[in-house]
């Protein structure tokens, strides 16, 4: 059976945001899995982002793996950048294999990271543009929108924001599934490589 059986056609639910992408209908992305390929999807995926005003999304995810890859290096590398690669991860090992999972990773040393890079901007920006559609223009006033106090508001904002960020990380995962395995094509050599990234169970508890 196969893992995402069930989801509608690729040509159908290409987007960067929820209830968007409709210039999308009919020209999906697609990649072949080849690094010669890979700058042209690069770059229709970064003009939808851009379009839609998502572009922390693939920022977040680059920074991820410029992290992930520092973790390769460092463990790889003196006694000392080991210890720090090792003291951000919560379960210390001799081994130099470098977890690929959030959860693996001291708070601390991913807020860091991430705070190095000037993402919240972007990010807060995207999250008011929602607000502002889900909530009308008052989202930030508890009373006119007869909320108890700030703090009941606090948490009507909290749940609108994670609805949306489950939505929007949820399309970028299918964008790349789909633009892989949605379209007419022959297995490869290079395709075959993605199946363990793109076709797995916890992609499939995304989608």
């Amino acid at each position: 059976m196969h893992l995402f059986g069930g989801y509608e056609p690729a040509t159908r639910r290409v987007s960067m945001t929820p209830g968007k992408g409709g210039d999308d209908q009919g020209n999906p992305p697609q990649f072949s899995g080849e690094i010669k390929d890979w700058p042209t999807f690069k770059e229709a995926i970064q003009s939808r982002a851009d379009a839609r005003d998502t572009p922390w999304l693939l920022e977040a995810g680059r920074a991820l793996a410029l992290f992930f890859a520092k973790q390769i290096k460092d463990k790889n590398g003196s006694a000392a950048t080991r210890k720090k690669a090792l003291d951000r991860e919560k379960v210390k090992t001799d081994s130099n294999h470098v977890p690929t999972s959030v959860d693996a990773y001291n708070d601390g040393a991913l807020e860091e990271w991430f705070d190095d890079r000037d993402l919240a901007s972007d990010l807060q920006l995207s999250l008011n543009k929602n607000r502002l559609a889900s909530m009308g223009s008052n989202f930030c006033d508890h009373t006119k929108l007869g909320f108890k106090d700030a703090a009941a508001l606090e948490k009507a904002h909290k749940a609108v924001d994670l609805k949306y960020l489950r939505q929007t990380n949820r399309m970028a995962v299918r964008i790349f599934h789909d633009a892989v395995f949605e379209h007419p094509t022959k297995e490869t050599a290079a395709r075959t490589k993605l199946h363990s990234i793109l076709q797995n169970k916890e992609i499939s508890k995304i989608l």
